[in-house]
């Protein structure tokens, strides 16, 4: 039991990292990422994200750098991008760290935020993965539990026990209104992630379709909660945030802050409500208009 993904993945990274290791990390990636490796002692190596990829690694770059990283971190479905991982792809991710001897961490906190039929995979799902690979979840997203901090790890056991070693010396575990109510949530998990599902799914068509309204078009994300776009007219995306705070009252994330490869993107979080996202984008759409 983690105290949410985040902690855990922090904690993590200090167990398993240290100085003269280096480990690949998603570009662009959610930053405690490459924070946590810097605050480790260890290297990151950016492991870029293209669209053209479907924001997924490329494998051929792994191929080069794998003998060379010890741990590399994902986190699919993915934040910032919304990108999403087949089985297929982590098939191949799996087979890449058994040639080359590096370990996989997964954060799969969004992996029961998704919009089509079929549900994004686990890593662990893949044979012979527990081998090599260790995964988070949390029940932040699923369940609307932000701030309750709760969450889990569950992969290979000498992982686990790296992690273990952290926690038994930081914490004493959360609260236990928090445990009790985490049980309620697994316990009836497929209702309430099915009702969490539906009300995002709302929250997104309401704002891409509204935004599609005034002409543009934002490619609507098949898992997250997060709509991720290129920023109009090829404007950097910095100044593009911060013209959408000055003129339409919008708090963004432009792409360049969560790496190199984020520039001239930015991430929308559909999490205000119905109301709200739909009064955001006719602001928006009027500004741009």
């Amino acid at each position: 039991m983690v105290l949410g993904s985040k902690e855990g993945v922090a904690h993590f990274i200090w167990a398993f990292c240290g100085p003269g290791d280096s480990i690949g990390i998603s570009d662009p990636s959610y930053p405690i990422y490459p924070n946590q490796v810097w605050l480790s002692g260890a290297r990151p190596v950016p492991v870029p994200l293209l669209e053209e990829n479907r924001f997924l690694p490329d494998l051929d770059n792994l191929a080069k750098i794998g003998n060379k990283i010890k741990l590399l971190c994902l986190n699919y479905p993915n934040n910032p991008t919304a990108g999403v991982a087949d089985l297929g792809f982590f098939r191949d991710i799996v087979r890449l760290a058994q040639k080359y001897g590096f370990y996989l961490l997964n954060d799969c906190v969004y992996s029961e935020l998704y919009f089509g039929k079929r549900k994004p995979p686990s890593i662990l799902q893949v044979p012979g993965a527990k081998e090599r690979s260790i995964e988070f979840h949390s029940l932040s997203k699923t369940f609307n539990m932000a701030g309750w901090r709760i969450g889990m790890a569950v992969g290979n056991k000498g992982l686990i026990q790296a992690l273990l070693r952290i926690k038994q010396n930081t914490d004493s575990g959360p609260f236990g209104a928090i445990q009790d109510a985490a049980i309620y949530a697994l316990n009836h998990s497929e209702k309430l992630a099915a009702e969490t599902r539906k009300l995002y799914l709302r929250r997104r068509n309401i704002f891409c379709d509204e935004l599609a309204h005034f002409g543009w078009q934002i490619p609507k994300p098949a898992a997250t909660f997060y709509i991720w776009t290129k920023v109009p007219n090829k404007s950097n995306s910095y100044n593009f945030a911060l013209s959408l705070l000055k003129y339409c009252r919008v708090i963004t994330a432009p792409g360049i802050g969560f790496g190199r490869y984020g520039k001239g993107y930015i991430r929308f979080a559909l999490v205000q409500n119905e109301k709200r996202l739909r009064q955001a984008a006719k602001r928006i759409g009027r500004w741009l208009s």
